[in-house]
């Protein structure tokens, strides 16, 4: 074989082995998968009707997330305190302590568990906090605060504070994040609720009212025609306060005249 091909194949020799390794790279690191559970609301559970929807991630060996990839939820108790239903819904049922696992369904030797307690509290004094007053139909979007008391434990976290949101009736709804929107003119409703116990709650009705009704064609024609001729209300109320001045100067000026 001639030096010129010799070192034509070693360098194609050279190219399909470095894509072997990269092609080894990706497999090595799909065959390190890990699984991450949040444990935010469970940790710390509480004895509640509803459910806590489980999430887990998968990460590679590179800590990138993995899609695609689907999880066996298992829990380990005692009977009567905490169980799993359709697929990855945690129902806690009473007190006691308790161990999750989420699982790689392919490889059920991947995994990671969360050792939870879980407390029977109670919740009142539901309060909404956010300042809603005078509302139109072009009031912005109001970020929802609120606060609830809750008893049971000697030192709550905060996932034991947390309140949804709800719009039950109205003109409105609540988006990702809590920000109340108005949609129209009417009554909106709106539930606030702890996320562990709807009865423990509170409706507000909020009146949202549209400014621009009962304006016929004819007062809103001059009244956006007044808006156009001036630069601004307060301008406009200045230079008419101005002119009535002048005339009423004028006048006084000519009666001083007639009277000499």
């Amino acid at each position: 074989m001639s030096k010129i091909k010799m070192i034509a194949f070693a360098a194609f020799a050279g190219l399909f082995a470095g894509g072997c390794g990269i092609a080894g790279t990706v497999s090595s690191a799909e065959e390190s998968l890990s699984v991450r559970l949040d444990e935010t609301y469970i940790v710390s559970a509480v004895v509640s009707d509803l459910p806590v929807e489980l999430s887990a991630k998968v990460l590679n060996g590179d800590g990138n997330y993995v899609y695609g990839k689907e999880l066996v939820w298992s829990v380990t108790a005692e009977e009567g305190i905490a169980e799993i239903r359709e697929g990855n819904l945690l129902y806690v049922t009473g007190e006691g302590s308790f161990t999750v696992r989420a699982a790689l369904a392919d490889d059920e030797s991947v995994y990671d568990d969360c050792e939870c307690v879980s407390n029977q509290l109670t919740f009142s004094n539901v309060r909404i906090l956010s300042k809603i007053e005078n509302v139109t139909v072009y009031t912005q979007p109001v970020f929802l605060t609120g606060s609830v008391e809750v008893e049971g434990i000697d030192f709550p976290e905060d996932v034991h504070y947390e309140l949804c949101y709800e719009v039950t009736e109205g003109p409105g709804y609540v988006s990702v994040g809590n920000y109340l929107y108005f949609t129209g003119e009417g009554t909106v409703k709106l539930l606030a609720y702890s996320r562990y116990d709807k009865s423990a709650s509170v409706l507000l009705e909020i009146p949202v009212t549209d400014p621009d009704k009962g304006l016929d064609a004819d007062s809103s024609e001059e009244f956006f025609q007044g808006d156009l001729e001036t630069s601004g209300g307060c301008s406009a109320a200045l230079s008419g306060g101005a002119a009535v001045s002048a005339f009423a100067l004028g006048i006084a000026f000519l009666l001083g005249r007639k009277k000499r």
